[in-house]
């Protein structure tokens, strides 16, 4: 007979759970990709993303020196970097080169290393947007 209180508590308490899940907002909802995972080595490169951060000019900059030589013309580099003066130090580092370099400022500390995987979802008409998801 003690025991129906017990069970009652519980039973209330999963309710209760589910009633908290629900207004939580329940599953993330992420955009459809829009095709098939982007191939990492097939095909012809035309963009890709580098950071760069100041503080690591001395290990990064001979890389990247080495690297954007030796990018065609119209392959176009987007810098990941903390503010405007970071991407003009990186330009100012790496004067010879054929790509077009953008910046992409973060306002915000960063580091030169990317750790983080991106998936690149190829577009379905060849003029629609590529999808990326990042991860948490």
């Amino acid at each position: 007979m003690h025991r129906w209180p017990h069970i009652i508590g519980v039973f209330l308490g999963l309710i209760i759970a589910a009633c908290f899940l629900a207004l939580a907002g329940g599953r993330e909802r992420h955009p459809a990709p829009s095709g098939p995972v982007l191939s990492e080595c097939d095909g012809h490169l035309r963009e890709l993303v580098i950071h760069y951060e100041p503080s690591a000019k001395s290990i990064v900059a001979p890389v990247y020196r080495q690297l954007l030589a030796v990018l065609e013309a119209e392959i176009t580099v987007h810098v990941v970097c903390p503010s405007r003066a970071a991407f003009d130090d990186l330009v100012a580092a790496v004067p010879e080169r054929r790509c077009r370099v953008k910046p992409i400022v973060v306002q915000h500390p960063m580091t030169t290393w990317s750790r983080d995987r991106w998936l690149a979802f190829a577009p379905v008409s060849r003029t629609g947007p590529v999808t990326l998801w990042a991860p948490r």
